[in-house]
């Protein structure tokens, strides 16, 4: 691995050296932590355990941006507990099988099973459930036997049989049914209780995968779909899973074995034609159900599109509910959310109708069927029958009579639930129209990721005397680690690192060294006074770690003739070619409507061009694994959207690994550090839906401490400082300049005043760039930017006129 900086390989390998000698020979006293070393969010690490003990360092920083980002969940420690019991995490649950072609039973059933299979553990679940099953059944049916038995002993006073006997007889058949109607009770729950995590899995690998899924589609899909109805779309498909699971396994297949068993039982006590009576009863109820829950099925999915369009509605103006105040729309919005509920109302009225009716025979074909069964019983001639067998006979049949009646439900509910899945498979059948690449960015050796390069990482050790910090950025090399470059945040850091390195450790040692995988972290001591709990407070005043300079290089973007509409009809790109070279910083500038964003669209992969080409170090993006590039991008977007989450966490978005340091670092370096300290609840503060509890320059800079905290090789800038005041924008454009020295950046802005710090800046027109230069080149050759940059200044200049017009009339 080659060091960033040539000129400062032989220092940097010296050091190396000296740190390496320190680290294995350094006395036990200078070796020993006087405090553990801490990984981020609580995580400890004992220097000198085996690293083979260790979580893997993939691993650890997994689970640490997961509780980084957990968001309101991790104010609730009860809710939080009943996340940690889960037995499989969900990066850890397989991808989910291509979805059938449709939604017919016989098709999904397979599906949801090979599903909830694939989960370790499951096959054994659902095997024990069924065999419960079938103890409750057999338990179940046992008791109108036993019934029959009581009955019989104590109508039929056989001879020679005493009271107490025949009593005691009767009562041991009763208290026996009774034991089987607990056992078949129990076993229906303790299968209930075995199979719910099987339901469970195949419905959260379903959420899980499902919501993944939408994620990766691309923009078209996205912009093409209210997100109430996606959110719909996801809960109805996740509900469907259990449903379906539950309806087979617990309805009806058990209505099935017990039907089985029934009928056998009636045709060994009576006659065939009561078994047959049964039979026919149950396939014209089944018959039907099926025929009159079909029309229901059509009326319920019109209901389901009604439905969908009033969340998206509902949701739609809620989102936007500040510009429907600002414009005085409530009656607007409010009647035409009427117009939705009054059509969801009209269809749900016609789909309670068919429910009634579907209700209605089903109870007149099940009283039929009893009243006939019994008749024919009853027909068997006196003699040939005793009051037990009467008795038995309609135990029998009420216990198969009674999950008929959930049975017609769960069929309505089954047919709902496979229109619901057949929407679900609609939309995981759907592919990205941004085809993903197969190469990894290369790196700074150029050399793909995936071939083995490693990429640097910056590790910050903090000096506990003085609060002072030293950052280094390690990498493995052939298995050994060296440091890449060093930056260090004044004097007592860098002479820690200085006296350690030479092996004194007077004023400065070595007190721990915290190894995690192909990475490595040296802490230091100074000999100096504790550090002071404002020190040790990660939101007080102390200086934080440094941001130093990215060991990571910028990327080479070029563009050839590169065109593309949204639709046919509207070309935006009409052939755009530019070329920025690594680590330079570049603006593009023109009208709303020139195609500045979608330029920056294409580079970041949400659309693809139409035609041409774009290359970032000589890849076409379209080879690129989108991972892969959008890692390497830190993104300032003209309008930040946060997550209704801590300010904390909203800034550790931009690398979900990190510690609470560095957020509170980057958002220092965005300016925003003393603003937060200044709310009640300080990093705390929860902002709000979309980040509306918070102004709009406040969000802004979140995001731009989400770039500082993210070390892009490519930093994209639109509009970012566009809503923030003259004095801010200065100040943020001088953080923006630091944070792209050594990366390449892209700035697109309408405010030409934060162009001339850029190496080159490109004016777009109708799609097109007319002209390109320096700022002073743009300004001599007298055309479109200087235009744009005259037009500017003299409505700066009347602004500020009239302001202070404004201000001698208030004085």
């Amino acid at each position: 691995m080659r060091a960033s900086d040539p000129s400062g390989a032989a220092m940097r390998h010296a050091r190396s050296r000296a740190l390496r000698c320190v680290c294995r020979q350094a006395p036990a006293s200078a070796r020993a932590p006087r405090a553990p070393l801490r990984a981020p969010h609580g995580g400890a690490s004992i220097p000198g355990q085996p690293r083979g003990q260790r979580t893997p360092r993939t691993a650890r920083a997994h689970a640490a941006a997961i509780d980084g980002t957990a968001g309101l969940l991790e104010q609730d420690p009860e809710i939080r507990g009943y996340a940690a019991r889960a037995s499989i995490p969900s990066r850890a649950l397989p991808p989910l099988p291509h979805p059938p072609k449709s939604a017919e039973i016989y098709r999904v059933l397979p599906y949801l099973v090979k599903i909830a299979t694939d989960v370790p553990g499951v096959k054994l679940r659902l095997l024990g459930s069924l065999c419960l099953m079938m103890l409750a059944k057999v338990s179940g049916l046992a008791v109108p036997v036993l019934f029959k038995k009581a009955v019989d002993i104590l109508s039929a006073n056989p001879a020679g049989a005493t009271p107490e006997a025949i009593i005691a007889a009767a009562c041991g058949a009763l208290v026996l049914s009774g034991a089987l109607k607990a056992l078949s009770g129990a076993a229906k729950e303790a299968q209930a209780v075995l199979f719910t995590p099987v339901a469970q899995a195949a419905s959260r690998r379903v959420a899980f995968n499902t919501f993944r899924h939408i994620l990766n589609m691309d923009a078209p899909f996205h912009l093409n779909r209210q997100s109430g109805t996606l959110n719909r779309m996801l809960e109805r498909g996740t509900r469907s899973v259990y449903i379906i699971f539950r309806a087979v396994v617990f309805t009806f297949i058990p209505t099935l074995v017990e039907l089985a068993m029934v009928c056998a039982l009636l045709w060994h006590q009576f006659t065939p034609a009561v078994s047959g009576a049964v039979m026919l009863t149950f396939l014209v109820y089944c018959g039907f159900t099926i025929a009159m829950t079909s029309e229901a099925a059509r009326v319920r999915k019109i209901v389901n599109r009604i439905e969908n369009y009033t969340n998206g509605k509902a949701v739609d103006a809620l989102l936007n509910f500040e510009t429907v105040t600002l414009f005085n729309n409530e009656e607007l919005e409010g009647e035409r959310y009427d117009s939705h509920l009054r059509a969801y109302h009209s269809a749900n009225i016609d789909a309670e109708t068919v429910s009634c009716a579907l209700n209605a025979g089903q109870a007149i074909i099940l009283a039929a069927g009893i009243t006939g069964v019994l008749v024919l019983i009853a027909q068997g001639g006196v003699g040939a029958m005793t009051a037990g067998d009467m008795v038995m006979a309609n135990g029998l049949i009420l216990q198969l009579w009674a999950p008929l009646g959930f049975l017609g439900w769960f069929y309505r509910e089954l047919r709902q639930s496979l229109v619901d899945m057949d929407n679900f498979f609609t939309v995981m059948s759907m592919k990205p129209s941004v085809k993903d690449g197969s190469r990894d960015l290369p790196n700074a050796d150029g050399e793909d990721a995936a071939a083995g390069g490693a990429r640097p990482r910056k590790l910050a050790g903090v000096v506990p005397g003085d609060g002072e910090a030293v950052t280094y950025n390690f990498a493995s090399v052939d298995g050994d680690e060296e440091p890449l470059a060093a930056a260090a945040t004044g004097n007592g850091a860098s002479n820690g690192a200085t006296s350690t390195a030479n092996g004194a450790g007077e004023s400065n040692g070595l007190i721990g060294v915290l190894e995690d995988g192909d990475t490595i972290t040296y802490r230091f001591q100074h000999a100096g006074p504790k550090p002071s709990a404002a020190a040790a407070d990660p939101s007080a005043s102390s200086p934080m770690p440094a941001l130093a300079a990215s060991a990571r290089p910028g990327l080479a973007l070029r563009m050839r003739d590169v065109k593309f509409a949204y639709v046919p009809e509207r070309q935006i790109l009409r052939g755009v070619s530019l070329d920025v070279a690594p680590g330079q910083s570049i603006a593009v500038v023109g009208a709303s409507g020139s195609g500045k964003s979608t330029l920056l669209r294409l580079v970041l992969r949400l659309w693809d061009a139409s035609d041409g080409a774009i290359e970032l170090d000589g890849v076409e993006v379209k080879d690129i694994k989108t991972s892969s590039l959008r890692n390497a991008v830190a993104v300032v977007p003209q309008d930040t959207v946060l997550f209704n989450d801590s300010i904390l966490n909203n800034i550790r978005y931009g690398r979900p690994s990190a510690t609470d340091q560095e957020c509170i670092a980057a958002a220092r370096a965005a300016e925003v550090h003393d603003t937060v300290l200044r709310m009640p609840q300080g990093y705390a503060t929860v902002v709000g839906e979309r980040g509306l509890k918070l102004s709009g320059g406040e969000k802004q800079r979140i995001a731009i401490a989400r770039a500082f905290l993210r070390d892009p090789r490519l930093l994209v800038c639109d509009e970012a400082t566009s809503a923030l005041d003259s004095t801010t924008e200065a100040s943020i454009m001088a953080s923006l300049t630091a944070l792209s020295r050594g990366r390449t950046a892209v700035f697109v802005t309408h405010r030409l005043t934060t162009t001339r710090h850029c190496d080159r800046i490109f004016v777009m027109e109708h799609g097109r760039v007319v002209e390109s230069g320096t700022h002073d080149e743009l300004m001599e050759k007298d055309g479109v930017y200087k235009h744009m940059w005259d037009t500017q200044q003299a409505e700066r200049t009347l602004i500020e006129q009239n302001a202070d017009e404004l201000a001698f009339a208030h004085n």
